[in-house]
C-alpha cells in the first residue's frame, strides 16, 4: 500500500468511528467560522458541496449564503469532470454521481469566476496538503479556479503531512472546528 492509500484507509476508518451527532456539531462550528471569514463576506459566487453522510455538512451553510444572496454553485460530476452549476432554491436538487446532491439547474459558471471554493477531502495539512477519495474529480477542477481554495474538515482529519502529488492542488487555508490554518499563498503549488 503506498502512503496515499493508507491515509485514505486510515480517514475512512476515523470517520467510521466518528457519531454523526459529532459530525453535525463540529459542521455548525466550522459553518460559523466560514461565515466569520471576511473572503467569505466578499465573496458574491461562492462554489460549495453537497455534503455526504461523515462529511463536514454544508446544508446550513448553502442555506445561509442563499438568504444573503451569494450565488452559490455545487458540483455536478460528469465522468471524471465537474462543472460548477448554480443552485437557486437550496430545494432544487437530486441524487447524482457518487450519490452526491447536486442541482437541477444547468447555469454553469466558469470556475475562473469563483471568488470561493469550498472544497471536501478525506485528509489535510497544516501546509495546504489536500488527500480526496482518489476520483481526481477536483484534482481537475481546482486548478482552473481563481478564487479562495478552502478545504472543510473536522480537526480529526487533519495530519502532519499529506504526501502529495506534482498535480495536487494546495488549499489557501482550511478551516475545522478549532482553527481557521492559513496555509497556501498560491493553492496551485507550495
Amino acid at each position: 500500500m503506498t502512503g496515499r492509500e493508507e491515509l485514505r484507509a486510515l480517514m475512512k476508518q476515523r470517520r467510521q468511528e466518528a457519531s454523526m451527532l459529532q459530525v453535525l456539531e463540529t459542521s455548525a462550528r466550522i459553518s460559523e467560522r466560514i461565515i466569520a471569514m471576511p473572503e467569505y463576506r466578499a465573496a458574491k459566487k461562492v462554489f460549495c458541496y453537497h455534503a455526504l453522510p461523515m462529511e463536514v455538512q454544508t446544508a446550513g451553510l448553502i442555506r445561509e449564503m442563499l438568504r444573503e444572496g451569494k450565488e452559490v454553485y455545487l458540483p455536478v460530476t460528469e465522468g471524471n469532470r465537474l462543472r460548477a452549476v448554480r443552485l437557486t432554491d437550496a430545494d432544487a436538487v437530486h441524487r447524482g454521481t457518487f450519490g452526491v446532491m447536486e442541482p437541477d439547474g444547468n447555469e454553469e459558471i466558469d470556475p475562473a469566476g469563483l471568488d470561493l471554493i469550498l472544497t471536501p477531502g478525506l485528509a489535510f495539512d497544516r501546509a495546504g496538503g489536500r488527500i480526496g477519495f482518489g476520483a481526481g474529480c477536483f484534482d481537475r477542477f481546482l486548478p482552473r479556479c481563481r478564487g479562495l481554495i478552502v478545504g472543510l474538515a473536522l480537526e480529526m482529519q487533519m495530519v502532519d503531512q499529506v504526501p502529495m502529488e506534482p498535480h495536487d492542488v494546495y488549499m489557501h487555508c482550511v478551516v475545522t472546528e478549532d482553527a481557521v490554518y492559513r496555509c497556501a499563498e498560491d493553492g496551485l503549488k507550495k
